[in-house]
């Protein structure tokens, strides 16, 4: 066993070998941060004029909502306006809803939920529940069924 290194010797070895790599880690994290810092200097706007977040504001991330449920309520008197109460979750802490939309189709109603998080937001990961109601014209949608589809989440109505 002349030339074969003590298993002794590199046990005494990987203290320092995880040193190392620990400190490699932190460096390399220190690095992104100043990258980030600096590419968020050049590219966000003077605090002085805000610009409004829309869906292609490279600050946020925007998604489609997680929806859990979806039910609808024809107004008393009115048989062409419904009120759509739109249940879901939010991910975390830092996600808000930012959009509901809605557009007339053939049959019925699409509605699109949209939430947005701040690109470089920390939150909480507590899922957070919403309710949202939406008020809805079915005006020119013929008697029979009409069906409202929210995120994908579809319920069945009948018009008079």
């Amino acid at each position: 066993m002349n030339g074969a290194p003590s298993p002794s010797r590199f046990l005494s070895a990987l203290p320092m070998a995880g040193l190392l790599l620990a400190t490699t880690a932190l460096l390399s994290c220190q690095n992104l941060a100043r990258k980030k810092e600096g590419d968020q200097t050049k590219t966000s706007p003077p605090a002085s004029t805000p610009a409004p977040a829309t869906p292609t504001d490279a600050r946020f991330i925007y998604k489609m909502a997680d929806v859990e449920s979806v039910a609808v309520t024809l107004l008393p008197g009115q048989t062409r306006q419904a009120t759509v109460t739109i249940s879901g979750l939010l991910n975390d802490g830092a996600t808000s809803l930012h959009e509901i939309k809605q557009q007339k189709i053939s049959g019925g109603v699409f509605i699109t939920v949209i939430t947005s998080r701040p690109r470089d937001a920390m939150a909480t990961l507590a899922i957070i529940p919403f309710e949202r109601t939406v008020e809805v014209d079915l005006t020119g949608l013929p008697p029979g069924t009409a069906v409202i589809t929210v995120n994908g989440k579809q319920v069945a109505l009948e018009l008079p």
